[in-house]
């Protein structure tokens, strides 16, 4: 299998697997999964509950990203120094 980081094309689709430690170009899990529903590393089993639970979780990490970079760095900065203080 040749490494992600050699043969990724630019803007070339990437699925990481609900495993979260493995992902890979699109075209080649594809392949991988229509034969198979575990991961090709580690065997993790790739379920369609699986895979809804992770968007989910990726919709939701990409909305407090969004959400964090359209506040103003002062906001974020004084946000942070609250956490700090409830911890």
């Amino acid at each position: 299998m040749d490494d992600f980081t050699e043969t990724a094309e630019r803007n070339s689709e990437v699925v990481i697997l609900p495993c979260k430690a493995h992902f890979f170009h699109e075209a080649c899990i594809a392949l991988w999964m229509a034969k198979q529903n575990v991961c090709p590393v580690c065997r993790y089993e790739v379920t369609l509950t699986g895979l809804k639970t992770q968007k989910k979780e990726l919709e939701k990490l990409l909305k407090t990203i969004n959400k964090e970079a359209s506040t103003p760095k002062s906001k974020l900065l004084e946000s942070n120094d609250l956490k700090q203080n409830l911890l």
